[in-house]
């Protein structure tokens, strides 16, 4: 994830720069301290490693909240996504069994409520030892096909338009 990479070169750098005088503050207070004997000393040492893991932590939760600041922007200049099409997008499987994108028959309420939307299947490099399908549908009561449907694979497509006639499936079944 380049963001991540991004974040995580930007915190190293950040760092680089603060290190000197996170180093210099933590000697001068460990220092200040060596009197009282070994704890300064231990600050001396050890104690600086710790000021500048602190110091990363601080530059990493400043960077996160930047990164959800602009998730905030993008996410709200988006509009709502449009609800009178529905996209399946099933790429890069490698399958023992069939693969789908929609599966359903003529009768169920489902099946009505999606035909009455444009509908793309997509189906891109798929490995299956059994059939690939873009749209199985059993027929056992009359169904009308209100919008686009379009199936589209890496060998070929169907587009069914009814804007030019009716196109009914199972006609005159009951």
């Amino acid at each position: 994830m380049k963001l991540k990479e991004d974040l995580k070169t930007r915190i190293e750098n950040e760092l680089s720069k603060r290190k000197k005088r996170i180093l210099n503050t933590n000697a001068i207070s460990a220092f200040l301290n060596f009197f009282p004997a070994l704890k300064a000393l231990y600050d001396l040492f050890v104690g600086r490693k710790s000021a500048i893991e602190i110091e990363k932590t601080k530059i990493t939760l400043d960077g996160i909240i930047e990164m959800i600041i602009a998730f905030d922007k993008r996410l709200s200049g988006i509009k709502k996504k449009d609800t009178s099409k529905v996209s399946i997008l099933l790429e890069d499987i490698i399958s023992k069994g069939a693969v789908t994108g929609i599966k359903s028959d003529t009768s169920s309420c489902e099946a009505k409520e999606l035909l009455k939307k444009t509908i793309d299947v997509k189906l891109k490099r798929i490995q299956s030892q059994d059939k690939v399908t873009g749209i199985d549908l059993t027929v056992n009561k009359e169904l009308k096909i209100e919008k686009p449907l379009n199936i589209e694979t890496d060998i070929g497509s169907v587009r069914i338009n009814p804007n030019n006639g009716d196109i009914t499936f199972g006609k005159g079944t009951k």
